[in-house]
């Protein structure tokens, strides 16, 4: 086989082509195929280099990439989940592999999941593109999230999120470094539950609904990066905290959570905080007027409870109540004593 199996969409059987052979290795007519062809080039391709031709690919069982495999495709190749479980995700990158230029339609249902818990998982990201995910929250199966990262060691360069109940999900995962993440209209931006050691160099949280960021049960957590909404473009969606630290933590407190962030006309409050311990933040929090409409910070920054020995450094500008409870720690936002 060549050093690269090639997959296409195409085929005589849905009667998007009039090529038996459209030159690709693999496709929708492959025989005993669900998953226009994907899953058997994983299971017979010996270099381990996939790509994607252009088209929609179909996916009716759970596509599970497996060890040693590296996907590649491009903006006119989409991968659409066409399973029956709403809440399950719909492809599962397994440890040592390695994916570029991804672009998955979840359909309404859950997106994407990054490895395995409690694994090393060794995974490299390029570029990954999830939309159109479900907005549902059940008792029973949680959250649907658009991209899910568990287990330890995964690298990633850009995620780009458009719509979904959560969007970036750390769950249970340790050793995460990534770039750029941009997450648009989602119920919850960025979630991170029980993680440590959590790098997050450049993210864009844009007009979502409930928070922006959430971090809970987590130790050793660095994210810089900016929040705000378009009110011209999402009128309908207004945050209730920005920044949420340790509101579902109970007793296993927040420890080192580090922030530069900037909050720009989020609505409800910019930042809150309780059940966290020797964190620092530098924030720019700000009403001021723009090209584009935001909503309107209520609070600039709010204490809860059972907070310790925390910093935080910036500004608060057009805030009516620029801070609410009792600070703990060292408080230097410009014009707060």
């Amino acid at each position: 086989m060549d050093a690269f199996s090639t997959i296409s969409a195409r085929g005589i059987s849905n009667k998007l082509s009039n090529v038996v052979n459209d030159g690709a290795d693999f496709g929708p007519d492959t025989k005993g195929t669900k998953t226009s062809g994907i899953s058997e080039a994983i299971s017979y391709s010996k270099s381990g280099n996939i790509v994607l031709l252009g088209g929609r690919f179909a996916i009716r069982e759970k596509l599970i990439i497996n060890e040693g495999i590296n996907i590649f495709g491009g903006q006119r190749s989409i991968l659409v989940n066409e399973t029956d479980d709403f809440f399950e995700p719909f492809v599962l990158f397994k440890p040592y592999t390695y994916i570029d230029f991804l672009v998955a339609d979840a359909n309404k249902k859950s997106g994407i999941q990054v490895g395995l818990p409690n694994q090393n998982n060794f995974i490299k990201i390029g570029t990954l593109k999830v939309y159109n995910v479900g907005d549902i929250y059940s008792d029973k199966y949680g959250a649907q999230s658009s991209v899910a990262i568990k287990g330890y060691n995964v690298n990633f360069d850009y995620i780009d999120i458009d719509g979904g109940n959560t969007g970036l999900l750390f769950n249970e995962c340790a050793d995460i470094r990534g770039n750029d993440v941009q997450v648009v209209n989602c119920s919850t931006g960025i979630n991170v539950i029980s993680a440590e050691h959590v790098w997050l160099s450049n993210f864009t949280v844009d007009s979502c609904r409930y928070v922006g960021i959430q971090i809970d049960s987590s130790h050793d957590i660095s994210v810089k990066g900016k929040l705000w909404n378009n009110a011209s473009a999402y009128p309908d969606n207004k945050l209730v905290n920005a920044i949420q630290l340790g509101k579902y933590s109970s007793t296993n407190e927040n420890l080192l959570i580090n922030g530069e962030i900037e909050v720009i006309g989020t609505g409800g409050t910019a930042f809150y905080i309780e059940n966290s311990r020797l964190c620092t933040f530098n924030l720019q929090i700000v009403n001021a007027p723009l090209n584009v409409k935001t909503q309107k910070i209520e609070v600039g920054i709010q204490f809860g409870e059972n907070n310790h020995d925390n910093a935080f450094n910036g500004s608060i500008n057009g805030v009516d109540k620029p801070v609410v409870g009792r600070p703990t720690g060292k408080i230097g936002i410009a014009g707060i004593v």
